[in-house]
């Protein structure tokens, strides 16, 4: 992931920010090529008014007429025609409280100032969990050890004391702390990174935990009720946050449900496994009341209520949990996803999971292509077409398996070929291309939905013509 800059005055002229929340895009130029889920701030001077997500591949703005002639009194034609490029974007603009000064001059620049990013992340986190509770599995200590005092005490919280206060680290730089730690400066130490940050900056006030022991026991669920703190004061487990664990016991989950063994999972997205365990600990029916001002009540006295609101506030969902506390008689085993097959990263990073299912699109029609064989290495699979004029195995392609830290991949074509003899109008849009890569093939990196079909067309094109 890369973060940028992007200032909407182009050469000191007049902002153009309300068209850039109007289209909600982000603005680049051929020479700075920002990426899908690149962050960036977008600034009017020095002040950052909103930070954006990139949500796709950058294109030329001319492709775009709506757009193009929406940003000509700002850009100057000749930079408009020739060097601009856009890309839809999720924006997130900044209350007054929240904006900040980025003293940078360039109008487009990378970032690479850890404190900068770190601000970035946290604002991104608080801001895309901003609407209704999430969901979480936590772990009071290995094997429960904690479990008791923290009850009694009405907290939860989580060790790694040597990392400090979390509010000001980045991801990587509770990472690199781990590393650091553990003498493994080579290791990812992603889960564990992720579950500190997600403690201290994404988990909010009004967020439902469960805890867990192992894969398979609930032994409590409750509501988040402060901020994170970290207490000096404490001998261990120094990052904490109040909590009103709301019920308490030891319930076992079946080996079709177990979930991941880590210290703290976000799960608000798999919303038919949240309504489960609300189910299976009796928790719905508290969380109707303290959350919904006794709706079940209304109910019984007016027979019919009207939600109102935006999409995306948890009206449906909500609805949802409510009917499982009422009727509690729901039979859910049909209707709940295989939770045991996700890996920890398919739960925490999307990416990671869209990469995956990229590299078997392109494993896929390669096998279905006739004469193929494959042979496997540690890290990446090689696909070989049996060619009938010279008898003998003919390098097709290799692909890298997806990367742990990025989720993206490598597609390395056939060494013999020179980069020429592929079709060039679909070689000239890979940007990331190489003409000697790995071991001597012509090789690029998939970023995105549109990388997987260029591979596909150049290998059809291997297999069919050389």
């Amino acid at each position: 992931m890369s973060y940028w800059k992007f200032g909407c005055n182009w050469d000191g002229g007049n902002s153009f920010y309300d068209v850039i929340k109007q289209h909600s895009i982000v603005i680049g130029v051929k020479e700075s090529v920002f990426e899908k889920e690149s962050r960036i701030l977008i600034t009017e001077g020095f002040l950052v008014k909103a930070i954006a997500i990139v949500l796709d591949a950058p294109k030329e703005v001319v492709t775009d007429k709506r757009i193009a002639d929406s940003l000509r009194e700002y850009i100057p034609r000749e930079d408009l025609d020739k060097r601009v490029t856009f890309a839809k974007a999720k924006i997130y603009e900044l209350n007054a409280s929240e904006q900040f000064e980025y003293k940078v001059q360039r109008g487009l620049c990378e970032i690479h100032e850890k404190d900068i990013i770190g601000k970035v992340d946290t604002i991104v986190a608080k801001s895309a969990s901003s609407n209704g509770p999430s969901y979480w599995i936590y772990a009071p200590g290995e094997g429960g050890k904690h479990w008791e005092e923290f009850y009694k005490n009405g907290i939860m919280a989580i060790g790694w004391d040597y990392l400090g206060d979390l509010r000001n680290l980045s991801k990587e730089e509770i990472a690199q702390k781990h590393r650091e730690h553990d003498g493994e400066l080579e290791a990812s130490k992603k889960n564990n990174a992720i579950s500190c940050f997600c403690f201290a900056h994404t988990i909010k006030v009004g967020d439902v935990v469960f805890a867990k022991i192992g894969r398979d026991k609930i032994i409590g669920a409750g509501i988040v009720k402060s901020d994170y703190i970290f207490d000096s004061n404490r001998k261990s487990y120094t990052h904490v946050r109040k909590i009103d664990w709301k019920v308490k016991g030891n319930w076992t989950v079946p080996e079709s449900k177990h979930f991941a063994v880590k210290t703290l999972t976000n799960i608000t997205k798999y919303k038919n496994f949240v309504s489960y365990f609300l189910n299976l600990v009796g928790f719905g029916t508290l969380l109707a009341a303290n959350n919904n001002n006794n709706i079940e009540a209304l109910i019984d006295k007016k027979c019919q209520i009207i939600l109102y609101g935006p999409p995306g506030t948890g009206k449906t969902f909500n609805t949802k949990n409510m009917a499982v506390a009422i009727i509690d008689r729901l039979d859910f085993d049909n209707d709940i996803m295989e939770y045991d097959e996700l890996s920890d990263e398919d739960i925490d990073d999307e990416e990671a999971k869209v990469a995956n299912e990229w590299f078997i699109k392109i494993e896929s029609f390669i096998k279905g292509l006739s004469g193929t064989e494959v042979v496997s290495s540690s890290s990446m699979k090689g696909y070989y077409s049996l060619s009938t004029k010279i008898n003998r195995k003919i390098g097709l392609v290799w692909l890298a398996y997806p990367s742990q830290s990025t989720g993206f991949f490598t597609v390395h074509l056939r060494k013999e070929i020179s980069d020429s003899t592929y079709p060039k109008d679909v070689v000239d849009q890979l940007i990331n291309y190489k003409k000697i890569g790995w071991g001597g093939y012509p090789s690029f990196i998939v970023k995105n939905s549109e990388d997987v079909e260029r591979a596909i067309t150049l290998i059809k094109y291997a297999y069919e013509n050389l």
